[in-house]
């Protein structure tokens, strides 16, 4: 039987912020378990390749600096376990494609503005 795979963690520093965009958006030169060359099939549906910019530019319009210790932004993970994905060992690209609609539409009744950044990864053993 298949599962939903949902992961939170928070992130309180500019600096742990730049490094989750740098994986998200694979600036990094190497990603561990990404094929470089499935890269182009990566999706970016909102937002703008640099995470850091996009955190920042949500907390100028909130305008109230934020506490030292406080969570300046939250990282997530949505995924659906491979066999759903794969049932055959194959993508079936029209279950991937109705997860990602249903994803989107989650996260941004959950999030709202609060969204600044998401991207779907195709580039590795399964998508998320």
């Amino acid at each position: 039987m298949g599962t939903t795979i949902l992961r939170f963690a928070k992130i309180k520093n500019v600096a742990n912020i730049r490094q989750a965009g740098a994986h998200q958006h694979r600036h990094h030169k190497n990603t561990p378990n990404a094929n470089p060359q499935l890269n182009k099939l990566n999706r970016y549906f909102h937002g703008t390749n640099n995470l850091a910019a996009d955190v920042k530019g949500r907390l100028e319009i909130l305008d109230k600096e934020p506490r030292k210790n406080s969570v300046l932004a939250m990282e997530g993970l949505l995924q659906l376990s491979p066999e759903l994905i794969k049932p055959d060992g194959k993508e079936d690209i029209e279950v991937l494609r109705e997860w990602y609609k249903q994803s989107k539409e989650w996260l941004n009744k959950e999030f709202g503005d609060n969204l600044v950044n998401a991207v779907l990864h195709r580039d590795e053993e399964t998508p998320h």
